[in-house]
């Protein structure tokens, strides 16, 4: 087996050597050489950046690159000089317009004769319609991450074995505790010893018969006292029907709860 990898061929060669790879129409494909500089691209590439193809020889990858994204740009092309592995990333290239493009690049040294890599060899693919996708989904994830976290009511997720998966933010800031310790059941720690049992049973029978979720229990505040809570459930299905958990509100009912109470036993005097 030899010790050095088998002779590619030079940067401006490479077309030869590859006919069906270069003349593929579905990937961008670039040879660079040493210097970072494009010795040929296919007509895929050029049309991804708006240009003719053979208008790209010369150029850098850096003049092509949005700024942003140069430095982990020129940290992989490094990286496959010197550790003499592909690797891949995702990066925005510069269109001819102005606009960003969002692309998939599988990058590959290129070996010599000596077996010294000669020149890198990149396959692109345009990924802007997922790209756009993804960042719109997580904008819309922050904003309602946001009004969630606005929200003087505690919004809480449980899974379908009554496992508490997600507690917004107003939880900890009344309970000054963590989600490592609260999540899962920990959070059953918080609720006053008078009404854990019954609070632990509603939640059982709520889970098996996969019900609206109703009760009123005592939670501990993060300086000691215990503040009544009004909780409501209601349960999470899947498209074909599966019972997910449940998703509900916990909200401070402690001076209406109070008010009732002295309410009525003024009204039995």
């Amino acid at each position: 087996q030899p010790e050095n990898p088998p002779a590619s061929p030079r940067p401006e060669e490479i077309e030869n050597f590859f006919p069906s790879l270069f003349r593929q129409p579905l990937a961008g494909v670039v040879s660079i050489d040493l210097e970072g500089k494009i010795a040929l691209a296919n007509e895929r590439f050029g049309e991804l950046l708006g240009v003719p193809a053979a208008g790209l020889s010369g150029q850098t990858i850096a003049s092509i690159t949005f700024p942003a994204d140069l430095p982990e740009t020129l940290a992989a092309f490094t990286s496959v000089v010197n550790d003499r592995k592909s690797v891949i990333l995702e990066k925005r290239y510069i269109h001819a317009n102005g606009s960003l493009i969002w692309a998939l690049s599988s990058v590959t040294p290129v070996f010599g004769e000596a077996g010294e890599v000669s020149s890198v060899l990149a396959l692109v693919q345009e990924i802007s319609a997922r790209k756009r996708a993804e960042l719109e989904a997580e904008a819309k994830q922050a904003y309602f991450q946001g009004l969630v976290d606005l929200s003087p009511a505690i919004i809480w997720i449980t899974d379908a074995q009554s496992r508490c998966i997600y507690l917004s933010k107003p939880w900890y800031e009344f309970t000054g505790r963590s989600a490592e310790q609260d999540l899962g059941f920990g959070w059953l720690e918080n609720v006053h010893p008078d009404d854990l049992a019954a609070t632990a049973a509603l939640y059982r029978a709520a889970t098996e018969a996969k019900g609206i979720l109703s009760i009123d229990y005592r939670l501990r505040r993060r300086d000691g006292t215990y503040r009544w809570m009004t909780d409501r459930g209601h349960p999470r299905f899947a498209a074909d029907g599966t019972f997910l958990g449940y998703v509900g509100t916990l909200v401070d009912t402690h001076e209406q709860k109070l008010s009732t109470e002295r309410l009525a036993e003024s009204q039995q005097q």
